[in-house]
């Protein structure tokens, strides 16, 4: 993830250091990166979790030469993902 604070988090004028740290829940900014894994699995899922570890969504992905390839970004809405080698 990117930035990340609380709800109601209030700074000093200087923007160097929090003066109440606020209350949940956190507000995270995504970030967009690819990711590159080798792996001798051939056949992995990659998943976006929620805040429980539950599966929300499957992340597509690109399984070749040896290396499983995905991206994330905010389009995801997560900060969790899973890759799983389960059929």
């Amino acid at each position: 993830v990117g930035d990340a604070q609380n709800t109601g988090t209030r700074w000093y004028a200087k923007r160097d250091s929090v003066s109440d740290w606020g209350k949940g829940p956190t507000y995270l900014r995504g970030i967009s990166a690819q990711i590159k894994l080798l792996s001798d699995e051939p056949k992995l899922t990659v998943w976006s979790l929620d805040a429980t570890g539950a599966r929300r969504s499957q992340v597509p992905s690109v399984y070749k030469d040896g290396a499983l390839t995905f991206s994330i970004s905010p389009q995801w809405q997560t900060a969790w993902y899973e890759i799983s080698a389960a059929p």
